[in-house]
């Protein structure tokens, strides 16, 4: 059973924060912190699998906290601020590098108490599913022999809630695998930090996507900010092209730029997955894939944070399997022989 600290120096917020999670099934409360110089007693004496983690705190802030924590201990974080990540980041002239999930507090009015305890509870189940699927790998000893599989491209592609649900997915893909390509809605400046964040997380091979860069087995490329990633198929092999073309489907870098490229370079040879997003993006370049032979998959409603860019695909026919996050991973692996 996953154990959440809570570590707010509002009463309020702890009490919301407990409801969210105590209401969650198969979640419990481990602790509840003021500060962090309190948290750092609760984890020591709790070992939470996630922690909750208020930027302002008295004393010691959250990023000086999450810093500290992380040189013993990689427990997943959830950030959370009355400030948005934007304005943050501004305040403080970028962000640490450790690897931590963000979330802004309700306010009331343009972000809802519901709003919130539906992104909570969808990330707190994206990072616990992460880090059981982790924790339940077998240390890597022997090299797995694949069984033979056609496929020989992983395509993703996800928007809002997707940093927790890539990284949850990507964490329950053990090698061997092809190589996968990420095209996520952030801007420039992020990218590349949460590139080495699922490097740091989930143990594979990712870095921000490079221009004609040919890729290996286990490779795993994340789409710059800001630009437009494509594939192509040079003697089987999928090679990443960049280009400052204009939005596709109202977004740059765009998920079904890169799926429509997949769906003509690879077709049947490839793997499609949608995650959970607003709006529409993908879901034409997803029925492309399918169209072309490829497998195709969309997240199902009750783990997305949003089911709008899952839902789309799913209605045009895009969607060859639904299933929630904690099931994707397995039968991705099924399909590649593993």
């Amino acid at each position: 059973m996953p154990r959440v600290l809570i570590v707010d120096d509002s009463r309020l917020m702890r009490r919301v924060l407990t409801s969210v999670i105590e209401a969650m099934n198969g979640f419990e409360v481990s602790g509840v912190a003021t500060s962090a110089e309190e948290a750092e007693r609760s984890i020591e004496a709790s070992r939470p699998d996630v922690i909750v983690l208020d930027v302002n705190l008295p004393g010691m802030d959250g990023f000086t906290f999450l810093s500290r924590l992380r040189q013993r201990h990689r427990t997943p974080v959830v950030l959370i601020s009355s400030q948005g990540f934007a304005e943050i980041a501004r305040a403080r002239g970028g962000l640490p590098d450790e690897a931590f999930s963000f979330i802004e507090k309700p306010d009331g009015v343009r972000r809802t108490l519901d709003d919130f305890r539906r992104e909570l509870g969808a990330m707190l189940v994206g990072l616990a599913v992460g880090r059981s699927a982790r924790a339940a790998e077998p240390a890597p000893i022997p090299t797995p022999v694949a069984r033979p599989s056609r496929y020989r491209l992983i395509a993703i592609g996800a928007s809002t809630g997707g940093v927790d649900a890539v990284t949850a997915l990507l964490s329950s893909l053990r090698a061997p695998l092809p190589p996968v390509v990420i095209t996520l809605h952030m801007p420039a400046m992020y990218t590349y930090r949460f590139a080495q964040r699922l490097a740091t997380v989930t143990g594979h091979a990712v870095d921000e996507a490079q221009d004609r860069e040919a890729l290996s087995p286990g490779q795993v490329r994340v789409a710059p900010g800001g630009l437009q990633l494509r594939v192509e198929n040079r003697s089987g092999a999928p090679v990443t092209l960049l280009s400052d073309d204009p939005p596709v489907s109202g977004h740059k870098p765009s998920v079904d730029a890169l799926f429509h490229s997949v769906a003509a370079s690879f077709g049947r040879a490839a793997i499609g997955t949608i995650l959970t997003g607003m709006g529409r993006d993908g879901a034409e370049g997803l029925l492309a894939m399918r169209r072309a032979g490829a497998l195709t998959f969309g997240e199902a409603s009750e783990s997305c944070i949003v089911y709008g860019m899952p839902k789309a695909a799913m209605d045009i026919g895009a969607v060859e399997h639904e299933l929630p996050l904690d099931a994707l991973g397995r039968e991705i692996m099924r399909a590649l022989g593993a």
